[in-house]
Formats: structure tokens, sequence, C-alpha cells
């Protein structure tokens, strides 16, 4: 996403609805603590480099801001994003 306020809302939609998937939120204006968390929790998982042997209990959805798109090395099976702003 290319805006803040529009990531957490699309958090929140898809996180309401989120019976049969995870749902996880990583940007640039979290928390320290929370952003640790979710790294360490999630982002281990999908390092392209152990993509060849993964396999997750159930689908799980990123919703991010650009912080992840900086020196990201991960595999995901498929990926929506938001055109960025011609001024930007």
């Amino acid at each position: 996403m290319n805006r803040v306020d529009r990531a957490r809302k699309v958090y929140a939609i898809l996180n309401k609805d989120a019976a049969d998937f995870d749902v996880v939120l990583l940007m640039g204006r979290m928390r320290p603590a929370d952003r640790d968390t979710v790294i360490s929790k999630w982002l281990g998982l999908l390092n392209a480099s152990v993509s060849s042997g993964r396999e997750l209990d159930r689908p799980v959805i990123f919703v991010s801001t650009q912080c992840l798109e900086v020196g990201a090395n991960f595999d995901f099976d498929g990926m929506v994003t938001e055109c960025a702003s011609l001024d930007a």
C-alpha cells in the first residue's frame, strides 16, 4: 500500500473475515517491538531461501507499505500491488 492509513484499513477489513487465512500488517510506522514480533514470526517462513521446502498450515496475506520492498528476499505465491501516483 502507498499510504499507512490505507494499509491499516485494508488490514482491518481482511482481518475481520480471516477465518481461513492469517493476515499480517507490516509498515514502517510500527512500534519497534511490534515490528520485531512480526518479523520473527512470519518473515523467516517467507524468505526465498527456504521457499522450496516451505509448507504453511494456512494461507498468509501480508498487508504492507513500501517498507517491505527495500532489500527484501521474499517468496510470495501471488501479489496485489497499488500503483504509486505520478508525483511519487
